[in-house]
């Protein structure tokens, strides 16, 4: 029992599957144009999103007004939709140069774009959005001098002089020291005596950074076009299907009612004929009557000569 009742339901789920399959499928028709007359074409306009569903149409015959319609041929008309569009590119790059002329200098003046969505279109570039930054720096070092003095100095003992300065954030080393005397001996102020001037030099290396990479942005404008298939308008066209000629037919009008006066013709045609033979029957086939001449001898009473 078990067994009956699986097959049961799988039977029951495929039979659902495909109704589902078929009703999906299924195209109805967005127009139907019959013919004014019997000899006309009938039409089915149906409006499809794919080829494959073309192949799907309802081409079956079908009666209208008593007449039965045979699908003859289809003519399909893609239905074409053009778009545009404005879009702006963003091209990226690198360089180890931040002068805009260069940059500029190795880029396209026009871009051939195609995008994902199937759009096309010709960009041209807009040299005042171009943008650089920093991407890299280097590091250096290079000599430093200075040269400070000191005025005013009692004696010309380098001891006085500070053997390290600061520059620019690096420490310079003492490589030379010069003095001169600033003023003579004061006879009103013995105790001061002469002044000395140092002229210090000192030097180091002093570290540096430097750009050495850049990257660059730059804005290409323009129109994007595209020219796409929404779907297929599908006319179908049905013939009436011709029924066999009878010979009754020369009596009956287009609308199947009775022709009188080829009804009354006739008539009086077979009418005429009958009367014709009528009179040429006897002519024709009568029977021919004997005409029989008697001869009758009359013989007078005379001696007959052989009894003499």
């Amino acid at each position: 029992m078990k067994k009956e009742r699986l097959a049961s339901l799988l039977m029951t789920g495929v039979i659902i599957a495909s109704t589902v399959v078929s009703a999906s499928a299924m195209q109805f028709p967005q127009d139907v144009y019959y013919p004014s007359d019997d000899t006309g074409l009938a039409q089915k306009v149906y409006m499809v999103e794919t080829e494959k569903e073309i192949e799907l149409l309802d081409r079956s015959s079908f009666t209208y007004k008593g007449k039965t319609y045979n699908y003859l041929d289809m003519t399909v008309e893609p239905q074409e939709v053009h778009d545009e569009k404005n879009m702006v590119k963003k091209v990226s790059g690198e360089s180890d140069t931040n002068d805009k002329a260069k940059i500029l200098a190795t880029l396209e003046v026009n871009l051939n774009e195609v995008t994902e969505d199937g759009y096309a279109g010709e960009l041209t570039l807009d040299a005042s959005t171009l943008t650089t930054t920093v991407t890299e720096y280097g590091k250096g070092s290079q000599k430093k001098t200075v040269t400070k003095t000191y005025p005013g100095m009692s004696d010309g003992d380098l001891s006085l002089v500070p053997k390290t300065v600061t520059s620019g954030g690096a420490t310079l080393q003492l490589v030379n020291c010069s003095w001169s005397e600033d003023a003579q001996y004061n006879p009103y102020d013995p105790d001061i005596g002469n002044r000395f001037t140092a002229t210090a030099t000192y030097s180091g290396k002093v570290g540096y950074s430097y750009a050495k990479g850049y990257a660059y942005e730059v804005n290409y404008y323009g129109t994007v076009e595209k020219d796409e298939v929404e779907g297929y308008l599908c006319t179908l066209l049905f013939a009436p299907e011709e029924e066999p000629s009878h010979w009754y037919d020369v009596y009956l009008n287009e609308d199947g009612t009775t022709n009188g006066f080829m009804v009354l013709f006739t008539v009086l045609f077979f009418a005429m004929l009958v009367g014709l033979l009528y009179f040429l029957w006897p002519i024709l086939f009568g029977k021919k009557e004997d005409k029989t001449v008697t001869v009758e001898e009359v013989y007078q009473n005379q001696p007959d000569e052989r009894m003499k």
